[in-house]
């Protein structure tokens, strides 16, 4: 399996799909929620998706619910905004079990 098929596929456990934004697609890879159509974004290439998955798991096993759904970027800024939003939607989708 290709290296950008299984980010795909974690991006799809943590309740996000590929998505095609015209205006943005060209130079971004676009996610969006499977819960929440208006939930998108877009990361600059495939280290970006693996940083960021990678960022949204440490987050998860760090961080209880609670404190998870109170994060803010600007108060974590060891984390991006993105791998937050992840957690976030993970949380509300409970597409994966976080340990606390």
């Amino acid at each position: 399996m290709t290296k950008q098929k299984e980010l795909i596929k974690h991006m799809d456990k943590l309740g996000y799909i590929f998505a095609y934004v015209p205006g943005f697609s060209d130079d971004f890879l676009m996610w969006q929620s499977k819960i929440n159509e208006n939930d998108i974004f877009g990361l600059d290439g495939w280290d970006a998706v693996d940083s960021t998955i990678n960022k949204a798991y440490e987050i998860m096993s760090k961080y209880t619910r609670k404190e998870i759904l109170k994060m803010e970027d600007i108060l974590h800024p060891e984390y991006d905004r993105f791998a937050i939003k992840i957690a976030k939607n993970n949380i509300k989708n409970n597409s994966l079990a976080i340990a606390n």
